[in-house]
């Protein structure tokens, strides 16, 4: 999967979402990620890696204050979720 600029961001979106193009790739990557982070078949490491992180280091530093939690934690928190959803 291919996270540039180019691939992710669509033509009419400074115009219409009034984001700058880094700021809705970083978005878009960050969003990714907290999807992968609910399959505990895969550390952040991978996660990182797979949204087009080169380490773990820049990832957290990104994710934390986007998603106000680690991703640690956050992997931590939406597998919990899907396990009471699972218990319903």
């Amino acid at each position: 999967m291919g996270f540039t600029a180019r691939t992710l961001y669509p033509r009419s979106a400074p115009a219409n979402a009034g984001t700058k193009q880094l700021a809705y790739l970083k978005a878009a990557r960050l969003h990714e990620a907290r999807g992968l982070l609910k399959s505990a078949d895969i550390g952040i490491a991978a996660v990182a890696h797979a949204v087009g992180y080169k380490g773990t280091s820049q990832f957290s530093r990104e994710f934390h204050p986007y998603f106000g939690r680690t991703a640690q934690s956050e992997q931590k928190l939406l597998q919990e979720a899907q396990s009471n959803l699972d218990l319903v």
